[in-house]
């Protein structure tokens, strides 16, 4: 193949490369935004489709993200500044791993057969197991102790951007493992050329050392040291946004997590686009400077990188060369041939005893000889295998701490602590490191060394499990694309690997992880690692298979018609499992690795919680479930005043790594030393026992201990019950508890009686069950009107539009010309306003807007306008009763009096509706949304349609109704987990505990059960009964309830159970119901008394079209995986709830600006599926189930159990 051919043809395949990388990335980035994969994947596609349009004509787009104004700048822009800064530092760091790793290879390779060879391997493996998050902090913490000791500045600066010093430390951090990879192949590839025939041929011709070396060593150890090149270049641009983010390098990495943080697309899609083109671009040229280094491979050119990439695999295959004598000759089969021996039969004297007799002696000799020679070999092997004895050694360690673990906890992980008294000082967390704490405590207080060792076994767990799909995956695509070398199924395989080596591994894993959901929890991320790093074992396994295939007892087992698979499982299998097992421990370092970059920057199991630490303060970002990724989320924002917080969970990375890849390495030097076979180990029989111990360990586990007890007790809960309680909350005298009628008071009254019945104590005020507020609401008084001036027929209220539920009243009157307004993202104005300068400049006070989405509309309402028109995701939101705002546009000037601002009418409309107000323009809301996907940051388009309409929205502000919230309290026992039950005074919240642990002391802590009692305000001459939104979560509380009481059941911790009203405003603010303080309020002494541990809301739990149970739990993996697990064991569905995730939990600041932070852990419990009947007219008593409700309250009440008296959960 000519070079002309060859170049267009990979720029051709590259050219592919970047359009699906263009494709996955808008497709993730749709997904993350909570878009449903049918509707992602048509986004994508068409984004795809005009996005290379656009790059033909020079326009990427506008971008706020990479702008230091609110002022879109053209992506083109962005792109100019950043790149010239990443590529650089690229060059510069592998410039410097080049120069230094083959010098270290040489010297090295030169002493090859002295003790330094083994040093170098095992600082070369330590380089490799450095995470750049903990170089990074190393090197930034030696420059800070350096000013601290000497009073001067640092020799090489800590941060930033210049073309100086600055790029000292980030270029250091991004060159530590291409330097040891390179120094190591590099030793590898000498120590195996200086072995060569004709390299001790050229010695005994006499020739200059340095004529060797030049002539006949370097350009032949060249194509191996360029390949790894290539490799950590790939390394290099994954952890490229990791260094940057870290040390403030304004480059392309640090500017696509901006990007991604506030959801600009384009840049994001540039960005990444750019990434796999640098890539693509470097391993063309190498493929091409192969051909100048080597003419034999200019033929083959195309299959040089994959075949330098298994010359590792091929030396583990020639070191598995005397597998097969030792299976022969040992003293396992020595043994059953001398037992066979004596139970044959004496023969007749035969004549050629003697020489018989002398042939075996001498047999016996050489055998006893071979065994000698094994058992010196497997001493090697073992024991004299430095890799293998302290990577053995950590692996032990780590397997101990991931089983025992959890009990070997100092302090209990979930514990957090505040104002603390410690030496006479009050001190805050986090706490440094001392004698109550070895490895200090986190800003929530919690113990630093019980969060490392209970959270090793969701780390090492997740690891296994991703390092296991990678194997399984790979294995299975490796040995179909060897076996049918050449054909599609194997350029297929080929060319998607290819593909997902060009895309950037963390970006990648994060896009995968977003899409699918972040709350998904550890499945997500099992798929995300997979995908990134199933190429390397398919690589490997591909290039065995296609050496195994031709060999003779493949060919006579394909002629005697032995299937494919049994040849694969009983043939192949068997010869790759050693090489397997090693690469599978090299894997699991491979996984903590990227684990850990990507809890640096945010991302990890469930997506974690923000905490308000202070008011006004930066958010803290954390996981309620120790894991040690979520453990370094933070470790950016604190690693200088307090170096604990990422000092240590970094450290259990780096050892873990370390650990796994001395393993993997003392395996390989096994294989290659004596031979390794696993097949006695792991085969059907031993995995069958396996699997059938860990069932026996599950069910004993589930069957047997308090969780029996519990589940007996949670039987008790009677669903007919829960029903006839949902039958009086619906009753007609209730009116549906609205908002606005007499109803809503005598519920609560009677839920109220139900509380005294039931045995709880008064949570309210003055004795009574009652926290009074007010609300503001909007009444309608009539319905409301939309005309459209086209001569079509008029539309119909309820059917065709209704009042739109937005932040302001919807009340008013407007007319005049729609004109359509499309958004790209927008950013954040003053005072956290999103859009607003960008609308401003766009809009009138006169425009009749309408916009195609809920999210649009919550920003058009503070843009100049008249009327919105909303066009409605769902026609059956026609039929909803939703709370209208009483927030008016209308204020009065504190000074003056004097009125400003008008009412401006919101309605929503269905999609038939929009598509008739934009007939004369020739688009379709489908057509809009399309483009409105491919608009950049604060990018605005309107377009006028033509159409005139009127609408008239009649209603009345009401302000200061009384609602009140119903609250009930059921004491803990006065005692501590495990101690048994103590006497307790029900007078005094928690009751009394002399002399118990303060840190086992559990009745002060408070367990929030909740569900809201009303409902939507009722318009004229209509009804509705609220049945399952939300008497049913009232019904299922208080059957609950009773159950818990009925059973005698005694909690440690307290209860605190609310009926809320959460429809309307509090003083102009939304409900927020995770706000249990304000609940708190209401019981003098409750505030300071308790610490809310976990607050349980529930809302929907009688009818749904779904087949179990949703949890909702925001991040808290905690209340998430012990309410999902009590589900299963009473036998019930469950499943998490596919939220949608912002994106911007990437960076802490961005939770800040939304004031998103959390007070306590929480999880909403509904049924599948029942926001489809949520505040319909047809959600009725009829429609609730018994079973439904039964199934619900029972996974609920064994989850309260737990929670009531476990110590851990």
């Amino acid at each position: 193949m000519g070079l002309s051919l060859f170049v267009l043809k990979r720029l051709a395949f590259g050219l592919l490369v970047l359009v699906v990388i263009v494709f996955i990335s808008f497709l993730g980035l749709d997904m993350a935004r909570g878009v449903d994969f049918s509707r992602a994947f048509s986004y994508a596609a068409d984004s795809t489709v005009v996005y290379f349009g656009n790059l033909l004509h020079g326009n990427l787009g506008y971008t706020s993200a990479g702008s230091i104004t609110l002022r879109p700048i053209p992506v083109s822009s962005v792109l100019a500044d950043v790149v010239p800064k990443s590529i650089a530092l690229l060059t510069v760091s592998l410039l410097f791993a080049t120069v230094i790793g083959i010098l270290l290879g040489y010297l090295a390779g030169k002493r090859r057969n002295s003790n330094v060879s083994l040093v170098f391997i095992l600082v070369s493996i330590i380089g490799v197991s450095i995470p750049s998050f903990f170089a990074a902090l190393l090197l930034q913490l030696l420059m800070v102790r350096w000013a601290k000791t000497t009073g001067s500045l640092p020799p090489l600066p800590i941060g930033g951007f210049g073309w100086d010093k600055h790029i000292i430390l980030p270029a250091l951090v991004l060159a530590a493992r291409p330097v040891a990879q390179i120094a190591r192949v590099t030793f590898v590839t000498l120590g195996t050329l200086l072995g060569m025939d004709y390299v001790r041929t050229a010695q005994g011709k006499g020739l200059l050392p340095r004529q060797i070396w030049r002539g006949h060593i370097w350009r032949n150890a060249l194509i191996p040291i360029l390949t790894t090149i290539g490799i950590s270049l790939r390394f290099s641009l994954s952890s490229l946004p990791v260094v940057e983010y870290f040390f403030g390098w304004p480059g392309m990495g640090f500017t696509l997590l901006k990007s991604i943080s506030k959801q600009d697309d384009l840049l994001t899609v540039a960005l990444v686009m750019v990434m796999g083109l640098i890539f693509i671009v470097v391993n063309l040229a190498l493929d091409i400077s192969y051909r100048f280094i080597d003419p034999q491979l200019r033929d083959s050119i195309s299959n040089i990188a994959h075949e330098d990439k298994r010359r590792f695999v091929r030396r583990i295959r020639d070191g598995l060369g005397s597998v097969a004598g030792f299976l022969r000759y040992n003293e396992i089969t020595d043994f059953f041939r001398q037992a066979f021996r004596r139970r044959s039969a004496e023969p007749e004297p035969s004549p050629f005893a003697d020489v018989a007799a002398a042939h075996n002696e001498l047999f016996d000799s050489a055998a006893d000889v071979y065994r000698t020679q094994r058992r010196r070999a497997w001493w090697r092997a073992t024991m004299g295998n430095l890799p293998f004895m302290v990577g053995g050694f950590l692996v032990l360690a780590l397997l101990s701490i991931l089983v025992f673990g959890p009990s070997l906890t100092p302090h209990n992980p979930y514990t957090t602590r505040g104002l603390t008294i410690i030496d006479g000082e009050f001190l805050v967390p986090p706490f440094e490191p001392g004698t109550t704490y070895p490895l200090g405590t986190d800003v929530l207080g919690r113990d630093i060394a019980s969060l490392i060792l209970s959270g090793a076994q969701q780390t090492l767990i997740l690891a296994v499990l991703a390092v296991g799909a990678r194997l399984l995956i790979g294995f299975v695509l490796g040995a179909i694309a060897g076996w049918k070398s050449g054909s599609w199924i194997d350029r297929l395989v080929m060319g998607v690997a290819e593909v997902l080596s060009a895309f950037p591994a963390l970006v990648l894993a994060m896009i995968i992880v977003l899409a699918m959901g972040i709350r998904q929890g550890m499945g997500v991320f099992v798929v995300a690692l997979c995908v990134v790093g199933w190429g390397e074992t398919m690589l490997y396994v591909r290039g065995e298979v296609m050496a195994i295939r031709p060999r003779p007892y493949i060919e006579s087992a394909v002629a005697v018609g032995v299937r494919t698979t049994r040849m694969m499982v009983a043939h192949v299998l068997p010869i790759l499992l050693a090489a397997l097992i090693s690469l599978a421990a090299l894997e699991m370092g491979a996984v903590l690795m990227l684990l850990g970059e990507l809890g640096f920057v945010g991302i990890f199991i469930g997506g974690g919680a923000f905490a308000e630490l202070d008011v006004g303060a930066t958010l803290y970002h954390y996981s309620d479930v120790p894991e040690w990724g979520s453990l370094l989320s933070g470790a950016r924002l604190y690693a200088r005043s307090y170096p604990w917080l990422a000092i240590y969970p970094a450290l259990a990375f780096f050892i873990a790594i370390v650990g796994f890849n001395l393993f993997g390495e003392g395996i390989r030097r096994m294989i290659e030393t004596v031979g390794v076979g696993f097949g006695k180990l792991f085969n059907r029989y031993t995995l069958s026992l396996a699997l059938g111990g860990l069932l026996i360990f599950g069910w004993a586990r589930a069957n047997t201990g308090s969780i029996a007890y519990y589940r007996q007790q949670a039987r008790a809960f009677d669903g007919q019950l829960a029903l006839a309680q949902v039958g009086q909350l619906t009753a007609p005298e209730f009116q549906g508890r609205s908002l606005g009628t007499e109803g809503m008071g005598d519920s609560a009254d009677w839920i109220a009686q139900q509380f005294e019945s039931l045995g709880l104590f008064n949570g309210g005020e003055n004795a009574t069950y009652f926290q009074n507020r007010t609300r503001e609401f909007t009444q309608i008084n009539s319905p409301a009107q939309l005309g459209i001036w086209d001569g079509d027929p008029a539309l119909t209220y309820r059917t065709d539009f209704v009042e739109y539920p937005g932040y302001f009243s919807a009340v008013g009157e407007a007319s005049g010309q729609v004109r359509a307004l499309l958004t790209g993202t927008l950013s954040r104005g003053s005072f956290g306003a999103r859009g607003r300068p960008a609308l401003e400049r766009a809009l009138g006070k006169d425009d009749l807007l309408l916009v195609l989405s809920e999210d649009v509309a919550s920003v058009a309402e503070f843009a100049p306008h008249s009327g919105l028109l909303v066009v409605a995701s769902d026609p059956e939101d026609m039929q909803r009763h939703y709370t209208i705002s009483g927030r008016d546009l209308i204020v009065s000037n504190y000074l003056t009096g004097e009125l400003t601002g008008k009412h401006t009418p919101a309605l929503w409309i269905t999609e038939k509706i929009a598509n008739r107000l934009l007939q004369g323009t020739g688009e379709t809301v489908a057509s809009l949304r399309r483009q409105q996907t491919s608009l950049g940051t604060d990018e605005v388009t309107v377009i006028d349609t033509g159409v005139d309409v009127s609408m008239t929205v009649d209603g009345t502000i009401v302000d200061q109704f009384p609602a009140r919230h119903v609250i009930g309290y059921l004491p803990g026992v006065s005692g501590r987990a495990g101690s048994g039950d103590t006497s307790f005074d029900k007078d005094l919240p928690g009751g009394s505990a002399q002399g118990r642990s303060v840190d086992q002391a559990l009745d002060n802590k408070l367990i929030v059960v909740m569900a809201q009692y009303d409902s939507a305000p009722i318009p004229p001459d209509e009804a509705h009964e609220a049945a399952n939104f939300n008497a049913s979560g009232v019904a299922v509380m208080l059957e609950a309830i009773r159950a818990m009481q009925a059973s005698e059941y005694q909690p440690y911790r307290s209860y605190l159970f609310v009926a809320y009203a959460g429809e309307g405003q509090d003083g102009g603010e939304p409900i927020r119901p995770g706000d249990v303080r304000k609940f708190l309020q209401a019981h003098v002494g409750f505030t300071s008394a308790f610490e809310v541990e976990g607050v349980i809301l529930l809302q929907g739990l009688g009818d749904g079209s779904g087949d179990g149970l949703e949890i909702a739990a925001g991040g808290n993996q905690r209340l998430s995986s012990l309410f999902d697990t009590s589900a299963g064991r009473m036998g019930v569905k469950a499943g998490p709830a596919n939220d949608a995730v912002d994106i911007s939990i990437v960076f802490e600041d961005r939770a800040l600006q939304t004031g998103e932070g959390q007070e306590a852990p929480m999880v909403t419990l509904s049924w599948a599926g029942w926001q489809e009947t949520a505040r319909l007219p047809g959600d009725t008593l009829a429609t609730i189930s018994a079973d439904k409700l039964e199934q619900a309250g029972e996974a609920l009440l064994l989850g309260m159990m737990v929670m009531g008296r476990e110590n851990t959960y």
